[in-house]
């Protein structure tokens, strides 16, 4: 018990040591600012930045599910939606998914996990939910600090997922939050923290490739986020609005397949 608690207090006020926690960020693109800006980019920008809301298909009828609906998704005749029965959205949760059928099909969730689902994607030629969960040290045990050494999903951060909407399996991926599936389902955006500063990362679905987009600061430390991030229609464009700490108020286009990173404002 002793050995426990020393362990706790050690990893939450100094945090965990940099060599096994996922601290390094990967380079990001070098911005670009342009005084002539292509019209493919002003097309872009245009589309982006009037309105940059995550875009989702509404989901036909919640009707059968348990609960109130904290999240729901719609893509390709596939919808998913995710509920709670308790006071807050992490109390007893459900998550239901159906394709093209009346009736829901409800996906066991680990009890270990709390889930926060961002969209419908497909890896390796299944439909699969993309989620995050966020991993507090509590419960409190000994064996799980040891042995968060070795095991990402074990430590004190979010990690996303990929759960398989046919099968119910849940995959562990990586560390991160807040993703984005892109409208051809074959990629997605996210973001990992390291204290102030967060790393944007596009996801290759098809590769599990990761490449950093960009890392923003906060304008004050500990003030949280002041910036967002959405797709281009086609997906082959992201734009992130919003302020940070060097560039304080900008926008930002990164192009997926030139791996350009352009600053229009």
């Amino acid at each position: 018990m002793f050995f426990g608690g020393s362990l706790y207090v050690f990893f939450v006020t100094l945090g965990p040591s940099d060599s096994w926690v996922n601290q390094k960020m990967g380079n990001p693109a070098l911005i670009q600012s342009l005084n002539i800006v292509p019209d493919e980019i002003a097309s872009y920008s245009k589309e982006f930045y009037n309105d940059i809301s995550k875009k989702t298909d509404a989901v036909r009828s919640d009707a059968g599910v348990k609960g109130s609906v904290w999240q729901s998704y719609a893509k390709n005749n596939i919808e998913i939606v995710q509920t709670h029965e308790g006071k807050f959205w992490g109390d007893g949760q459900h998550l239901y998914w159906k394709d093209n059928e009346l009736a829901w099909n409800e996906i066991e969730i680990p009890k270990e996990v709390a889930i926060t689902v961002h969209g419908i994607a497909m890896l390796n030629g299944d439909p699969v939910a993309i989620i995050d969960d966020w991993n507090p040290w509590y419960p409190y045990s000994a064996w799980r600090f040891i042995n968060s050494v070795f095991d990402e999903k074990l430590r004190y951060e979010n990690g996303i997922y990929a759960v398989n909407l046919k099968t119910g399996v849940f995959t562990y991926k990586f560390p991160g939050k807040d993703a984005v599936v892109s409208p051809g389902s074959d990629k997605a955006i996210f973001r990992r923290a390291r204290g102030a500063n967060h790393e944007l990362i596009l996801w290759d679905l098809k590769t599990d490739e990761l490449r950093t987009m960009t890392v923003l600061t906060e304008s004050e430390s500990g003030s949280g986020i002041s910036f967002e991030y959405a797709w281009s229609d086609d997906s082959k464009a992201i734009g992130i609005k919003g302020n940070e700490l060097t560039m304080k108020s900008f926008q930002l286009l990164y192009l997926t397949d030139k791996k350009e990173l352009i600053r229009t404002r």
